[in-house]
């Protein structure tokens, strides 16, 4: 099952030497204070203004008119509002050993990020219709979920863009974002795209069908200039119809087995479960 799966893709990438420690706490609690949310960069970035374009006078639109220049921006309907903060990630989902670290932002605007058009599939998503969930910290260890979510008008839309997120081009766009940060907060740290596959992806649970696995490594420069990896952005892809939610888990490696990593894999692979099952009973 893709629940045991789960499992062992959050076993350990790889082992550090004794700089670690303090090093990936700060470095974790720096990019996911940041609140990466870009829908058009994987985990996004609350860097992104402004809102998809419009075709003029299109349903569930408003038209602002500032001297010359006339902006259409897209809203999105109440169901859909209400569909994207649902099959969201919460605090509950996870359970008691986990606790919320900042608040959700909630709904966000879509525009820019990674491989976003203005004529393509995120141009059609109305203001509301993405929503980033709250960041929620493991409380025995330096292990942060969240999520974000992206209810677009048609499945169509949703199978396009889901096409865009597993492109090589894609996932290098997000590992620069990544990289860029950490290397923001320490100079010795760089972000590269993991070998690690789950041949679970493409398997339906809970009529959400598992579109994409990726994981991206942090690593420091040790001694002798050889980098070790000290910490792991998993990101998991579902998509259930025309809602697609990505699932993110950042945490750091220790340079021995972490007694809790079993507890993290199992709560992560339960909420997850939960939040499709919520999303199928809204939908």
């Amino acid at each position: 099952m893709h629940l045991r799966l789960t499992l062992r893709l959050l076993a350990s990438p790889g082992a550090a030497d004794d700089g670690w420690g303090t090093m990936m706490r700060r470095v974790l609690v720096a990019v996911t204070a940041a609140a990466i949310f870009v829908a058009g960069c994987g985990g996004g970035s609350s860097k992104q203004s402004g809102a998809p374009a419009s075709a003029t006078n299109a349903p569930g639109s408003s038209t602002t008119t500032k001297g010359s220049a006339t902006t259409t921006t897209l809203a999105a309907s109440a169901a859909d509002t209400a569909l994207a903060k649902v099959a969201s990630l919460t605090v509950a989902d996870l359970g008691s050993r986990w606790q919320q670290y900042k608040a959700a932002p909630g709904p966000l605007p879509v525009s820019g990020g990674c491989a976003y058009s203005p004529s393509g599939p995120l141009s059609k998503v109305g203001y509301g219709a993405f929503y980033a969930g709250p960041q929620i910290k493991f409380k025995a260890n330096t292990s942060y979920a969240y999520s974000t979510t992206v209810v677009f008008p048609d499945e169509a839309s949703a199978t396009a863009w889901a096409t865009v997120r597993k492109t090589g081009a894609y996932k290098e766009c997000v590992r620069k974002h990544y990289d860029a940060s950490a290397r923001q907060t320490n100079a010795t740290l760089r972000v590269v795209t993991g070998a690690d596959k789950d041949p679970y992806v493409g398997r339906t649970q809970a009529n959400s069908q598992y579109v994409d696995f990726t994981r991206y490594n942090s690593q420091y420069r040790a001694a002798g200039g050889k980098y070790l990896v000290n910490g792991a952005y998993d990101l998991y892809l579902y998509r259930h119809g025309r809602v697609l939610v990505t699932f993110e888990l950042d945490r750091s490696t220790a340079p021995k087995s972490d007694p809790n990593a079993t507890a993290v894999g199992n709560s992560i692979a339960t909420a997850i479960l939960k939040v499709l099952m919520r999303t199928d009973a809204q939908s």
